[in-house]
């Protein structure tokens, strides 16, 4: 009895003991199947205690055939738990504990369940950029956790390209494609070809013929407008000069005129038959 009960101890010690990496998963299942957790215990009695716990929280137990928590066909006769129609709520740690009636361990088992979603179709995207001549791919999907990458180019798998995203040079005009994978399902996105102008190609406009920044092309329009607006200055400045001299000489012209008058008239007091000057 005692060797039993020392036996119960050290498992008990043994199997309860955290795992080195508690971030590590035992177990995968994917999103809406049905799938039986792996504990098999062939010599269950029905006067057992069967304990299930998902997170520590009891989600079924078993005292002398009778079920306080959960439902009997939810667990094996050999006492492995069937989860039916798995969501993400369902990950996380499971323990099972087996006791005799007078509550002695006889064995026990813990495993990280990780649930996931299958993959979704992946959209791919690119932009162009023209300052480096490269494009960039990106290969977006639902959910990318947990999830492997790949490429394509002309249906030819791109040796190194693991990663969600990819730069490659504007001159490779090809065919991209990328896949996603994760340990229950696969998906392939559809096939593009990037559609970039390099710089050569570009329509000449002000802002990419001369590589001007827009703030640039502001300034220079501000100084063209502040030079014409002088310029319109000094012009009107000379006309005005130009209408004051005219304006003295008119002046001028009608003195001179005056004075030719009066000596006509003096002439014509003279008396007559006297010389005129």
């Amino acid at each position: 009895m005692y060797a039993v009960l020392l036996i119960a101890v050290v498992l008990r010690g043994s199997f309860a003991m955290p795992p080195a990496d508690k971030d590590a998963c035992d177990l995968y299942g994917a999103v809406g199947q049905t799938m039986e957790l792996p504990f098999v215990y062939n010599r269950l009695a029905n006067t057992d205690v069967l304990r299930w716990t998902h997170n520590g929280t009891i989600i079924f137990n078993r005292e002398q055939t009778r079920v306080s928590v959960g439902k009997p066909e939810d667990v094996s006769k050999t006492g492995s738990l069937l989860l039916k129609n798995l969501k993400l709520s369902s990950g996380g740690w499971y323990q099972v504990t087996v006791r005799h009636p007078n509550r002695t361990l006889v064995t026990m088992w813990t495993g990280r369940l990780c649930a996931m979603d299958k993959v979704s179709q992946p959209r791919l995207g690119y932009i162009c950029d023209l300052r480096t001549g490269f494009v960039n791919l990106s290969c977006d999907v639902a959910n990318p956790h947990e999830s492997f990458f790949s490429w394509t180019v002309d249906d030819v798998n791109l040796l190194g390209a693991t990663k969600q995203t990819l730069n490659v040079s504007l001159d490779r005009e090809k065919s991209f494609a990328c896949r996603v994978r994760n340990r229950f399902s696969a998906e392939r996105s559809d096939a593009v070809r990037p559609a970039c102008k390099t710089p050569a190609a570009t329509a000449a406009t002000p802002s990419t013929l001369f590589c001007f920044t827009p703030k640039t092309i502001i300034a220079a329009l501000a100084g063209v407008a502040a030079l014409f607006l002088a310029l319109l200055v000094v012009v009107a400045a000379s006309c005005r000069r130009c209408g004051r001299k005219k304006t003295r000489k008119r002046v001028l012209g009608k003195g001179d005129l005056g004075m030719v008058s009066v000596r006509q008239q003096r002439s014509d007091i003279v008396p007559r038959g006297e010389p005129h000057c």
